[in-house]
């Protein structure tokens, strides 16, 4: 008999990259880098021809080139750089900042009670009194 699949969670790494839809939650959508997004020419003001395709190869080669170096030179330094950062930020969140958030709102809900109680033993008999007073106020309009 085979053992039951575990499913989930995040001690199940993932074993595998989609190396074709590399951006699947459109998180860089925003950077539109393609030649015809950064460079246009309006119909009035045309370049010759051959000058504005082969820009388009130079545009596309220089773009390849120099992405391509830099991701080779720098990817793998970024990518563990930011896995740690995100790990440490989870950590944070996980470990501290949740748990200091919960203390803080049980250790607090006395004082916001104390103050309500105060507020309303002080102040609610005089904004009670204000609001009979202004509610007598009568408003009219005078057209001449």
């Amino acid at each position: 008999m085979a053992a039951p699949k575990k499913s989930g969670g995040a001690a199940e790494a993932e074993t595998s990259v989609d190396l074709v839809n590399r951006d699947p939650n459109s998180i860089n959508s925003h950077i539109r880098s393609n030649f015809d997004e950064v460079l246009g020419e309006q119909p009035h003001a045309h370049s010759i021809d051959c000058l504005w395709s082969n820009s388009y190869k130079c545009y596309n080669c220089g773009f390849a080139c120099l992405y391509k170096t830099l991701t080779v030179l720098t990817g793998l330094c970024l990518g563990l750089y930011w896995g740690c950062q995100f790990a440490f930020l989870t950590y944070c969140h996980v470990w501290c900042m949740t748990p200091m958030l919960k203390f803080q709102t049980i250790d607090l809900n006395l004082v916001k009670r104390f103050n309500l109680l105060i507020l309303d033993t002080c102040c609610g008999p005089l904004c009670e009194t204000l609001g009979l007073v202004c509610s007598r106020i009568k408003v009219q309009n005078v057209q001449k």
